[in-house]
């Protein structure tokens, strides 16, 4: 049985849809038009979405989540599994560590969900159980693909996410890692949220760019891509790994609960 698998590639994994020879397609949604590349990987569907673009041109708090969550529910896929770039709150994560989040914090303040309609019928459907934000399956798969591939990858960590575009002060990087987050990054926490509210099963491997504001040097954008591109590159293999590591079989875990709101 073939499965059809969601991965949403973050910065320096664009390269991956040209190296597994996908093909784009438009998908229409609400939200706007999405553009996917499909492609096969064995036994499972793989449809990529670059979050930022080919080229890397879109901002993060300027992203269309809704319509890219949407695209991959209607493409077939219920899994999901995504690279997010971020940057450490911890001096011994260092740049180019890879780490499998099992919590987040979520401070953006977007408008991130699909009920946004004055009339939601049923409101029991919008407030969803996010104890767990990370399908554990997906998560374990990822752990046990990383000692396949001989990567090293924390198995657990708590993401902050923030809107951005800009980055942290030192002391926002201090005051989030007293909370006891580990990881902050700025696209992480709408896919997730959206996923569940989608029934999809998601889960990240974050890759660090940089450690926080005050915890080593200046930070820019092109040092922080270039930081990732070895990590990158095995956050991507880890995830091609564990495809092949997840049942075809639908999940039945807590995530995936039958969405309320009109989607595919």
């Amino acid at each position: 049985m073939r499965s059809t698998v969601g991965i949403i590639l973050g910065t320096g994994a664009e390269s991956t849809v040209a190296r597994l020879g996908a093909t784009g397609h438009q998908v229409g949604t609400p939200y706007g038009d999405a553009t996917v590349y499909r492609a096969s990987i064995g036994n499972a569907d793989i449809v990529l979405v670059p979050r930022h673009g080919l080229n890397h041109s879109r901002l993060p708090h300027r992203l269309n989540y809704r319509s890219v969550i949407w695209a991959l529910r209607a493409t077939g896929a219920h899994r999901v599994f995504a690279s997010n770039a971020c940057g450490s709150l911890r001096h011994e994560w260092a740049p180019g560590t890879l780490a499998a989040p099992h919590d987040l914090i979520d401070l953006t303040r977007t408008l991130v969900t699909f009920w946004d309609d004055e009339q939601v019928g049923d409101v029991a459907h919008a407030h969803n159980d996010f104890t767990k934000p990370y399908c554990a399956a997906m998560r374990a798969a990822l752990i046990h693909a990383a000692d396949a591939t001989g990567a090293t990858l924390h198995p657990a960590g708590v993401y902050l996410c923030v809107d951005g575009p800009r980055f942290e002060t030192a002391a926002e990087v201090r005051l989030f890692a007293s909370w006891g987050a580990d990881l902050i990054g700025m696209t992480g926490a709408p896919e997730a949220v959206l996923a569940r509210e989608a029934g999809l099963c998601y889960a990240p491997v974050a890759v660090v760019g940089n450690l926080g504001a005050g915890l080593g040097g200046s930070i820019s954008h092109t040092a922080v891509a270039e930081a990732c591109q070895a990590a990158t590159a095995q956050a991507v293999g880890i995830i091609l790994e564990a495809i092949g590591r997840i049942d075809a079989q639908l999940c039945t875990c807590p995530c995936v609960v039958p969405p309320e709101p009109p989607l595919p």
